[in-house]
């Protein structure tokens, strides 16, 4: 079996060091893969780092019959397909917001283009969890479902985002509706 197909499957720290070694030989084909799969540049490191997850938790299985690449394309196909399907709900539940009404109060006006700053403010994974709990009402549990994040990570995230909503409205208060 020669290193390139070789799989460790003691210890998590020479796991770690095998999918260490795959991303430096890897990541830019990863990166050109999920390009091709319609996942953007803001996007691309993002999808790069969750194939490298899948690759560490399934790293055991991969039993080298076929080349490493064409097994990192598959795991690249999924993730991308995933991250451009969950773009692509979050722009139709974006677009399915109702707009203020043009009789709507100035306030509500100005609170819709502050969320939507702030919406934009965030990396898309906090974003994401942001949107789910608190625009669509989503639970911890529903939104690792969704995700297929775990769930600590979903409450880490979340409670990051809030952080960062907290923190953007107290500057928008303090530093006035120009923000």
């Amino acid at each position: 079996m020669s290193s390139s197909t070789a799989v460790p499957s003691a210890s998590s720290s020479s796991r770690l060091a095998e999918v260490e070694r795959l991303y430096a030989e890897h990541h830019a084909l990863v990166w050109r893969v999920a390009g091709r799969f319609g996942v953007g540049e803001d996007e691309r490191e993002d999808v790069v780092q969750d194939v490298f997850l899948v690759v560490y938790h399934a790293l055991d299985r991969y039993e080298g019959r076929g080349a490493m690449t064409s097994w990192l394309f598959g795991i690249t196909r999924g993730v991308a397909r995933n991250r451009v399907r969950l773009r692509e709900r979050r722009r139709r539940s974006l677009r399915a917001l109702p707009s203020p009404p043009v009789s709507a109060e100035p306030e509500e006006v100005e609170a819709a283009q502050i969320l939507e700053r702030f919406l934009g403010s965030l990396s898309s994974r906090h974003r994401v969890v942001f949107e789910l709990s608190e625009l669509e009402g989503l639970t911890g549990p529903e939104i690792s479902e969704a995700t297929g994040w775990k769930l600590n990570t979903v409450y880490t995230r979340l409670r990051a985002a809030r952080q960062a909503f907290d923190a953007f409205t107290r500057a928008h208060i303090e530093g006035g509706s120009h923000g």
